[in-house]
């Protein structure tokens, strides 16, 4: 992440850019069906909407070339409408500005864009049929989407489709700062990287993953100064649930739990791999020649998941808002009962903040605990049902264009919206707390993705999602519970990588 004196410095060009947009009264769109394509049409703006943008720092990477009005057409993953979010600023392309200052800035940016390189942007947003549309574009022979922004978790549909190409052989180049190098490892098998992410787009980062805690609770409980802890690096896995343990649990006459009763810890399925990347484990990793193999089976990722399925198996302290008898449907039920006092800690990405400040101010955001107090980092899960990657389709009619937009997008979102999202709408807009700003540099400082949930690997969403996040397991049986999925999974990662490498041969 950027030193934070040069993001306040970028901010302020930023402000003074968008003092020249004239927001519209409009109210925001309400969330798409998630089947239903939504289509934005290129925008084409009159003179006296082209204002100035920041000059870049970086200029070597830049072309000497103006398309004419060309459209750039992005299929892009349709996040908060797939996932009933509410308040979400969209990220890639707004037809109309709608007057909130990232959506303003998205906007700004598209004019821009048009004005410099002569390239009009055009969006079409698909929640679960995305593959499908892409698959038929492609058998169809339209090829009419130039740039893919799928579901980090289903690109490895995308793959199976063979709908996208090798990132590595296509002319892009993606050692540029605006790009996320940890991400793009993730999606990189022996040397073919088939996805990446950049600051073009900003809901990879707002499906990094934190705790926020519920302060009036906290005061409670004589819980002391918690950002003192995380800087201290003393807030570990063991502290936050000896923590909720204080919690006084409101339970029904018949003894059994539900959204109604107090709980220490508000959170869902995903908790299990939250807390066990958030130890700095992931279920595979890379190999040195560029492969991957599995670690779930590693005695430190087998002495993690017991503990992380002891407190799943906790109702006492652990709300599951997917179980059967506790669901919540929705993240704005969610924020509520959080916001009404009825759990210390809520671990949820930080996509939550669009829907918590509007509920309560008395909230604490931290990042997620170590795991224990030799660890020395903090390492922040990202959701990754819900972020989203970037994907080349396997033909790109104007490959210059596509390749020339997206360098410029990024590196214009770098100067001028990440610093918006980062001091302004996170940090000082939503959080509302002096200390937040700091943790927001750790949540941000090391972003850790599960490889092996991400590719889909056999068995390995399902022992740590729907068992150990589930709390569906009797507890001492992880071992011989991987062991068993030990041979499948390794078959599936060599059909991985088989079926990757084949990528170069084509």
């Amino acid at each position: 992440m950027k030193n934070i004196f040069t993001r306040i410095l970028a901010l302020l060009f930023a402000v003074m850019m968008l003092v020249s947009v004239v927001a519209c009264t409009k109210d925001p769109d309400q969330p798409k069906d998630s089947e239903t394509p939504a289509t934005t049409d290129p925008i084409t703006p009159d003179d006296s909407g082209t204002v100035g943008e920041t000059d870049p720092a970086d200029v070597d990477w830049q072309t000497k070339n103006f398309y004419n009005g060309e459209t750039l057409t992005v299929l892009a993953y349709d996040t908060v409408g797939a996932n009933k979010w509410s308040n979400i600023p969209e990220d890639v392309f707004l037809e109309e500005n709608d007057g909130e200052i990232l959506s303003s800035a998205v906007y700004q940016r598209a004019i821009v864009l048009k004005d410099k390189l002569g390239i009009q942007l055009a969006m079409v947003r698909w929640g679960s049929g995305f593959s499908k549309e892409l698959l038929r574009d492609v058998n169809d022979g339209e090829y009419q989407y130039q740039l893919l922004i799928q579901q980090t978790n289903a690109i490895n549909l995308l793959v199976n489709n063979r709908t996208i190409q090798n990132i590595s052989g296509s002319g892009l180049d993606v050692s540029y700062p605006w790009f996320d190098t940890d991400a793009a490892s993730m999606f990189t098998v022996k040397g073919t990287t088939l996805a990446v992410t950049s600051d073009m787009t900003f809901q990879d980062k707002i499906c990094s993953v934190a705790v926020f805690y519920n302060k009036q609770m906290a005061s409670d409980n004589n819980l002391g100064n918690l950002y003192e802890l995380v800087n201290e690096k003393k807030w570990n896995f063991d502290t936050m649930l000896s923590m909720a343990e204080t919690v006084v649990p409101t339970i029904d006459a018949d003894g059994q739990y539900t959204v109604d009763d107090t709980y220490g810890i508000s959170c869902q399925n995903d908790g299990a791999y939250y807390f066990y990347n958030a130890a700095g484990l992931t279920s595979l990793k890379g190999t040195s020649n560029g492969g991957l193999e599995l670690a779930l089976n590693s005695e430190d990722s087998v002495d993690v998941l017991e503990k992380i399925l002891k407190l799943t198996k906790n109702n006492r302290v652990y709300l599951n808002r997917q179980s059967k008898d506790t669901k919540l449907g929705t993240t704005t039920e969610i924020v509520e009962h959080f916001a009404s006092n009825k759990a210390l800690f809520l671990v949820r990405p930080l996509q939550t903040l669009f829907e918590l400040t509007q509920a309560t101010d008395n909230y604490g955001i931290i990042p997620v605990p170590m795991f224990s107090e030799t660890q020395e980092e903090y390492y922040t899960p990202v959701n990754t049902y819900a972020s989203t990657h970037m994907c080349l389709p396997p033909k790109l009619t104007n490959a210059d264009m596509t390749i020339d937009a997206v360098q410029w997008l990024s590196d214009y979102s770098q100067e001028n919206i990440v610093p918006l999202l980062y001091e302004v709408v996170l940090g000082s807009r939503l959080t509302q707390d002096k200390d937040s700003p700091k943790m927001l540099d750790i949540i941000f400082g090391n972003r850790l993705y599960d490889i092996g949930i991400i590719w889909n690997i056999t068995n390995v969403r399902d022992i740590i999602i729907s068992k150990i996040g589930a709390g569906g397991m009797v507890e001492g049986s992880v071992k011989t519970s991987i062991d068993k999925y030990v041979v499948p999974i390794n078959l599936s990662i060599d059909k991985l990588i088989t079926d990757i490498e084949s990528f170069d041969a084509e």
